[in-house]
């Protein structure tokens, strides 16, 4: 879909529309294949990519959805725990399900402690999220592999 002057890979969500303002212009729902956010755009800004685009150019963002928990309704404070769980760290994303437009599901877990942290368990602990099936109790990959947020500093830095 074109912004301004610039086009955007992005992914239309499912097929209706959202919207139609005072004149009949539709609204469509979209996804940022680069850069993973969302946006509703007029239906007529959008076109369709090539597919030898498609093959050739990779997407920067991936849309992927918390596995086994639902968000709790009319509960402060979830948007911020996750956020804060997830910025700026070393995350494992465990692949649980893909859906046919290439949507994930996922077990997310934070790999800067000795013991890793399950997201989604630390949601439902704290109150933000339902378990609707049950968590792993424990990451099988090797959090070792992954550099501490300290080393990773440390080699940013020492980079000339």
């Amino acid at each position: 879909g074109e912004f301004g002057k610039q086009w955007y890979q992005r992914r239309v969500r499912g097929s209706r529309v959202v919207e139609t303002d005072d004149v009949g212009e539709k609204s469509v729902r979209v996804f940022h294949l680069d850069f993973g956010t969302f946006d509703t755009v007029k239906e007529n800004r959008l076109r369709l990519m090539h597919q030898k685009f498609l093959d050739e150019i990779p997407f920067l963002a991936q849309e992927m959805f918390l596995a086994d928990v639902q968000p709790l309704q009319d509960v402060e404070g979830g948007k911020e725990y996750f956020m804060e769980a997830i910025t700026d760290r070393w995350l494992v994303a465990k692949v649980v399900d893909r859906s046919r437009d290439g949507s994930m599901r996922v077990h997310l877990w934070n790999c800067e402690s000795e013991m890793p942290f399950s997201i989604n368990r630390g949601l439902v602990e704290n109150n933000f999220a339902a378990q609707v099936h049950e968590l792993p109790g424990e990451l099988t990959t090797d959090c070792s592999v992954y550099p501490s947020s300290t080393n990773y500093t440390q080699s940013a830095t020492s980079r000339n």
